[in-house]
């Protein structure tokens, strides 16, 4: 199956989805478009952003098909009414699905790792439609949004060990208690270096005043709940929600294409942003390899129940996560300073001597903290 997915600028290349094995009793599936999928006047298939392109007769297939999928039947029935054989849908509707695409409902148990790649891609569907409406800054806030979004961030990840750690008591599986405990390890060092890079522009008094917003906060605490959980199809969701990050680097839209933007911008120094970088570089190499994966690899079909269960998890921090960034934008951007905590909000001098005032436009992709 040739599938294409075009993404608006910055990143205009089209990204080729690979295809793999499908199972063969996936015609028992029912399926229906993804919530925040259309269908394109050209028989595509469109989200809030990107579009996704399809080749001879798969574009065939999609085009006479879709339709019928959106009134949540199973596949068998839908190739039966389309006229369609279902060895030929199967592979296409597989793909659709891995690619998050179409949402199921069926009873039918679905493969682990198919599952983990539908609901990790499924994300950042939703993402997009919850994330699109951010207007441009005002001039002289950009550098605040910028400093602000790396504080937020840098909030996150220092309380990112310690969600780690209890994930790692709580969980039932060796290999995801040393997974969760060696990513602790190394959140910690991390967040000691982003503040660094935070200190090139913040005093250490003020970095030691700065408080969390309340949407951080509770994106904190939403992750640490997650984490404590005891039951296998909670701590899978948990790890799903590390997978749908590492899904947005390897889509170009995370933590590394982010600061990317940020850096752009020029609106803040090279030695804020670089800390930042690495780390976002260091959760790329690690979405590489994707340790979430063999989570999942070990785990039996996954029934009704257990899919639903880890979709609420991963649907929730993409939730949480588009009521951080909303927040963000409206304190930085109507303040100007940091959130110290306090009712003072003017501006500290030595930043202000490193922020560029000239009006641009807000770079409003979300990223996704991977931990």
């Amino acid at each position: 199956m040739s599938l294409s997915r075009q993404c608006p600028p910055p990143h205009p290349e089209p990204t080729t989805l690979p295809l793999s094995e499908f199972e063969s009793d996936f015609g028992k599936a029912v399926l229906y478009l993804q919530r925040g999928v259309t269908v394109g006047v050209d028989g595509g298939l469109e989200t809030a952003g990107s579009t996704y392109v399809f080749e001879g007769q798969d574009a065939l297939v999609v085009r006479s098909c879709v339709g019928l999928m959106d009134e949540a039947k199973s596949l068998a029935v839908v190739a039966q009414e389309s006229d369609v054989s279902l060895d030929v849908l199967r592979p296409v509707a597989l793909e659709l699905y891995r690619n998050g695409l179409l949402a199921e409902d069926g009873d039918a148990a679905i493969d682990p790792v198919l599952f983990y790649d539908h609901v990790r891609t499924a994300a950042l569907v939703w993402r997009e439609s919850t994330t699109n409406a951010l207007p441009n800054a005002s001039e002289g806030s950009v550098g605040w949004l910028a400093l602000g979004s790396l504080l937020e961030h840098w909030q996150y990840v220092k309380t990112a060990p310690a969600r780690l750690r209890l994930a790692a008591r709580a969980a039932r599986l060796a290999e995801a208690k040393a997974l969760w405990a060696r990513i602790a390890v190394q959140e910690e060092g991390w967040s000691y270096q982003l503040a660094g890079g935070l200190r090139r522009a913040m005093s250490d008094a003020d970095l030691a005043r700065a408080r969390p917003l309340v949407a951080t906060t509770e994106l904190c605490r939403d992750m640490a709940r997650s984490a404590a959980a005891r039951r296998m199809a909670d701590q899978l969701g948990y790890a799903a929600r590390i997978g749908a990050g590492f899904a947005a680097e390897e889509a170009d839209a995370g933590l590394r294409a982010y600061y990317e933007q940020l850096r752009q911008l020029h609106v803040l120094p090279d030695a804020v942003l670089e800390p930042f970088l690495r780390y976002a570089d260091a959760v790329l190499a690690h979405a590489a390899s994707d340790p979430i994966r063999s989570l999942f690899a070990g785990q039996r079909p996954l029934e009704r129940d257990q899919r639903r269960v880890v979709i609420g998890h991963v649907a929730q921090h993409v939730r949480t996560l588009a009521a951080c960034q909303r927040a963000t934008f409206a304190f930085y951007a109507s303040t100007t300073g940091p959130n110290l905590g306090t009712s003072d909000r003017r501006p500290l001098a030595r930043l202000l001597n490193l922020l560029s005032t000239r009006g641009t436009s807000w770079p409003i992709k979300m990223f996704f903290p991977p931990h």
